[in-house]
């Protein structure tokens, strides 16, 4: 996240300076910003920001029955959160099948989730016309 080789951090001392002075980063600038933040905010040691951030990399997470889960991201969408979800499973391919199996049957009886797409491809299903062939004469 910091690009940094990973021994230049203790594992139970605070961030170092150089990572708190903020530096320019080709990769994930608000990402590692918004975990300095953090980190500042509630006084973190490295271990304590992989423990709080390590499983879902910094975005929410949360966990239930599938009804909690289905309640959850019917909760974002309707309020507005959300548009949409990445599903992070904690195991692959197991954790993903559970939440097909599990998750998906309850937004689907909620209308929520749908059963199949119009078109064939992504351009289709959002309804873009296909461009023209820049090679076809």
């Amino acid at each position: 996240m910091f690009e940094t080789e990973p021994s230049v951090f203790a594992l139970d001392r605070p961030l170092p300076e150089f990572i708190l002075a903020r530096p320019k980063l080709e990769g994930s600038q608000s990402r590692s910003d918004l975990i300095i933040d953090l980190a500042v905010r509630e006084r973190l040691t490295v271990r304590e920001i992989i423990s709080r951030l390590g499983g879902g990399r910094g975005h929410f997470e949360f966990v239930g029955t599938p009804e909690q889960v289905a309640d959850t991201i019917i909760a974002w969408f309707e309020d507005g959160a959300a548009d949409g979800f990445n599903i992070m499973a904690p195991a692959l391919p197991s954790g993903l099948a559970a939440f097909v199996e599990h998750v998906l049957p309850i937004l689907r009886g909620k209308g929520l989730f749908r059963e199949e797409y119009e078109g064939t491809t992504l351009r289709e299903h959002y309804g873009l016309p296909v461009p023209a062939n820049q090679f076809h004469v």
